[in-house]
């Protein structure tokens, strides 16, 4: 629940979630935003720098069918 509280989620060693938020494209005065023109645009992900640091070994394989 605390992304919907607009809060940053850090889970240990993997990285952060937050959430951005935008306003309807019809609101061009930010008098006139409400909550109601307020919504999620988007869940966002920031990785740890430990996490970073072991990608940097990964490896790739195709996958055939």
């Amino acid at each position: 629940m605390e992304l919907l509280d607009g809060n940053s989620v850090t889970l240990d060693e993997f990285g952060t979630f937050s959430v951005s938020a935008a306003t309807d494209k019809a609101v061009t005065n930010p008098d006139e935003i409400r909550s109601a023109s307020i919504y999620v645009k988007n869940v966002n992900f920031i990785p740890s720098p430990r996490l970073m640091k072991r990608m940097e070994t990964a490896r790739f394989e195709r996958k055939t069918k």
